[in-house]
């Protein structure tokens, strides 16, 4: 297993209720700014001020959800706090079967990739926007599959979407510019 489908595994078992699915979490790393990645060695990695979450286990069943009481105490008790939004089951059939969930492109499209659902278009900042020279080829192939995600939402040709309005377009044109360049 590559660096990026760890890493995106990690994400579904750490944080189920918000990038369980794989279009979630593409959406997430690649629009979302300030989203707690950053480029390491042509590798997004999960960063928590100072301290970098670059190396994961290859077994996923020993994989814990990180403790963030470790590093601020203001986080104290946020698991209680949010016990609710914690889905173990989810987390149980990811850990079965992660090929599965990794191959699975089209669930939860209509979610993320829609012009009222994705993030607004930044390109100072988005990571699908600011790409290193220097990417691995798996980073770069889940960099191409959210574009490609992104682009069959905001066009509205694999789900139910309103035609693109001017920023729409300027949006999806930026994100062809990526996709020419990363292939």
């Amino acid at each position: 297993m590559n660096h990026a489908e760890k890493t995106i595994l990690h994400s579904a078992i750490t944080y189920p209720s918000t990038m369980g699915s794989l279009c979630a979490c593409l959406h997430h790393y690649f629009f979302v700014v300030g989203n707690g990645y950053k480029w390491k060695n042509g590798m997004l990695v999960e960063y928590f001020g100072d301290i970098y979450i670059d190396t994961l286990p290859d077994n996923l069943s020993k994989w814990k959800r990180w403790d963030r009481n470790k590093f601020e105490p203001q986080f104290k008790n946020l698991k209680e706090r949010f016990k609710s939004f914690l889905d173990e089951e989810k987390v149980k059939v990811i850990v079965k079967y992660p090929r599965r969930f990794l191959d699975d492109w089209q669930y939860d499209l209509y979610n993320h990739f829609t012009p009222e659902r994705i993030y607004p278009y930044c390109p100072e900042y988005a990571k699908l926007f600011t790409i290193p020279d220097d990417v691995t080829d798996d980073w770069n192939y889940y960099a191409i599959r959210a574009g490609e995600l992104a682009l069959r939402g905001l066009n509205g040709t694999s789900i139910p979407a309103p035609k693109p309005t001017k920023e729409v377009k300027k949006y999806m044109n930026a994100i062809r510019e990526v996709l020419e360049k990363q292939r």
